[in-house]
């Protein structure tokens, strides 16, 4: 675990020590409940609590200090006084970041963040030798508490994820981050509440490429060029893509261009892929998502061009696996679960529909459990709407939606021909954990996290799926 100066934190923060400064500092953290002794307890102010009534709590749990806005003298532990910690928290990130000496690798995108972190991770070496994205500590007080993770003394690289809701939020991360290579794993209808449009996401999330470092390099799927965002872009870059991108040629000379195509093998999908100057690789990806062959090409392109060899990281790779809740797959007695309960948007949903009927095909029956998604604004029903007109057809299909635009997703669903005895929307928790336990076939959940859809199964079914997870 990475070491901290207490001087060095006042001078980066420009707050001033109350009592005597501790002789080192192994960690932040922002919750008492989970801090770890020697760590610096960060007092967060929000809407729902305030921190500083907490920091006795950080001082019995064996914190090193605390970081404050007001003193409090009955703590009984040293405190950094400054005037706001989460920016002070953001202010000592980025500095320490400055003094990371391996590359830092920024991700961002409207879906496939974690997975592509994740992938990325796996292909540089695994978190032995990567510092990387715990859990969903993306934001601007997630991420900085994952560059303040990462250790120079263990780590070689560093692979952040920037997750964002609001316009201004990816300048900010961006500057913190400062990285060596930028990746945009897709732009999609993500956040419209208060991004309003899929052109403003683009022109939000290409503030991270803007942001790299002078030598750095951004890759994203071909796709991404349709938005002026990037076109605009005066950095190297190198983009993705199946037969769309094999000799096609971008606006600007400083693009490279990285084919691949993805085929059906197993319960996975065989990866080619065509890397300039490079021999071509093939890897056995365990996912059958479209969407997950980009992240993993993504990853695959990025770890090269950080001089890795690439027969290397086609085999590490292979050893990847899906993450709890995001595309998972359980099997269990004879029947097939794919979970991804852990965000949805219209790009991510028709994405994982794909993937399932791709691994259970269409002759077994298919229970499809959503959740519908969050956070689309003024737009909310008709892409509700679409989704369901275009979601593929199976005549031994059934459906279970849960969500406030559970009516416009049926609505869609009935307008592709589907049979309304064939959808319910809305059922009481019972009704819905008996559809769910009494069906035998295929199962697909997938819904934003709000939803949970994971603990609205049933008990014995859960059980049964936490017991597989297990394994």
């Amino acid at each position: 675990m990475p070491v901290h100066d207490p001087r060095l934190l006042a001078e980066w923060s420009g707050g001033a020590w109350r009592g005597n400064p501790p002789g080192r500092i192994t960690g932040f953290g922002i919750d008492s409940r989970t801090l770890r002794p020697g760590q610096l307890f960060v007092a967060i102010e929000t809407a729902a609590r305030d921190g500083h009534a907490f920091v006795s709590a950080a001082s019995r749990a064996f914190a090193s200090g605390a970081l404050v806005a007001r003193f409090d003298p009955n703590a009984g532990l040293a405190q950094l006084l400054v005037p706001d910690p989460a920016r002070a928290l953001q202010d000592i990130a980025r500095e320490y970041r400055k003094a990371f000496p391996g590359p830092v690798i920024g991700v961002t995108g409207s879906c496939g963040k974690t997975s592509t972190k994740d992938l990325l991770t796996e292909a540089l070496g695994g978190r032995s030798e990567v510092g990387a994205t715990e859990g969903n500590l993306n934001n601007l007080l997630g991420l900085p508490l994952t560059i303040l993770n990462c250790d120079p003394q263990v780590h070689r690289f560093a692979v952040v994820e920037a997750g964002i809701s609001e316009p201004g939020e990816m300048t900010r991360l961006a500057s913190i981050l400062s990285p060596d290579l930028g990746i945009i794993t897709s732009i999609g209808p993500a956040h419209l509440e208060a991004l309003g449009s899929v052109e403003s996401v683009a022109q939000e999330k290409v503030q991270l490429l803007r942001q790299i470092r002078p030598g750095g390099r951004a890759f994203f799927p071909f796709e991404c060029l349709q938005w002026a965002a990037f076109r605009r872009l005066s950095i190297p870059f190198t983009v993705i893509g199946t037969a769309s991108v094999r000799g096609s040629k971008t606006d600007q000379g400083n693009g490279l261009s990285v084919a691949y195509e993805a085929t059906a093998e197993g319960a996975g999908l065989r990866v080619r892929v065509d890397f300039p100057g490079v021999r071509p690789v093939t890897f056995l990806l365990a996912s059958t998502s479209q969407g997950m062959v980009s992240n993993a090409v993504l990853a695959f392109a990025a770890a090269v061009q950080l001089g890795q060899d690439p027969e290397v990281v086609a085999g590490r790779l292979e050893g990847w696996r899906p993450a709890a809740l995001r595309g998972e797959v359980i099997e269990k007695d004879g029947r097939l679960v794919y979970l991804d309960c852990y965000n949805a948007n219209p790009a991510s949903m028709r994405d994982a529909v794909r993937a399932f009927i791709g691994r259970v095909g269409p002759s077994v029956p298919r229970l499809f459990l959503v959740g519908t998604m969050e956070e689309l604004g003024e737009s909310a029903g008709d892409w509700h709407r679409t989704v369901g007109r275009e979601w593929p057809m199976g005549v031994q299909d059934r459906f279970v939606l849960v969500g406030d635009q559970g009516d416009d997703l049926c609505r869609g669903l009935l307008e592709s021909g589907r049979d309304p005895l064939t959808i319910t929307v809305n059922p009481s928790p019972g009704e819905l954990a008996s559809v769910v336990e009494n069906w035998t076939g295929a199962v697909f959940i997938k819904g934003s996290r709000r939803h949970r859809l994971e603990e609205q199964i049933g008990s014995a079914w859960r059980r049964a799926v936490e017991a597989e997870a297990a394994c």
